[in-house]
């Protein structure tokens, strides 16, 4: 993304020169993100597995998952900010995963399993559903039939939220005052 973005907008203006094109940082690293974080991890669940909701217990832990990078600092951050997260939740595990990186949502899992962590809830740190979304769907559901005792549930990703919408509007706004 930080290669490949701002080459693509190198190119685009060097075609069309009076385009105005502005590269933003990434919406991900917008602090509203880690309150949406927490709001979803507070908020009643109805989305959840049938077995989470006929026992009437919460999960035993949460996993943020992320998409994972090959930019050396994006596990780092993402892994930063989830501490931040855990330090307003101090009462609810949460733990780090990544579809394209080490810690994977397996390993995670095992991790889980080993502190008795059986009924877990996957809060995927990306925006869209698609390809990855079905992925870690069938990836959840295969380890759940490898260890039947376990309870997982993938939540849905960000993008109908309110708040990741605010934090496109401010990040627009930031950019482009001409959008106020």
């Amino acid at each position: 993304m930080e290669e490949d973005l701002p080459a693509a907008v190198k190119q685009v203006q060097a075609r069309w020169p009076r385009l105005p094109i502005r590269l933003t940082p990434p919406i991900g690293q917008h602090p509203a993100l880690l309150d949406l974080l927490v709001a979803r991890i507070l908020a009643p669940q109805p989305s959840c597995s049938a077995k989470l909701r006929q026992s009437g217990e919460r999960a035993d832990a949460w996993i943020v998952l992320g998409h994972g990078s090959r930019l050396p600092g994006f596990a780092a951050q993402l892994q930063a900010g989830i501490q931040t997260v855990q330090r307003r939740l101090p009462e609810i595990p949460l733990h780090v995963a990544f579809a394209a990186q080490s810690p994977t949502l397996e390993a995670v899992v095992i991790h889980c399993l080993r502190l008795s962590q059986c009924r877990l809830r996957v809060l995927p740190f990306f925006l869209f559903p698609g390809g990855l979304l079905r992925a870690l769907q069938e990836q959840a559901q295969r380890l759940q039939r490898e260890w039947p005792l376990l309870q997982i549930q993938v939540e849905p990703p960000l993008w109908r939220d309110p708040q990741l919408m605010q934090a496109i509007v401010e990040t627009l706004q930031a950019f482009s005052p001409a959008l106020e």
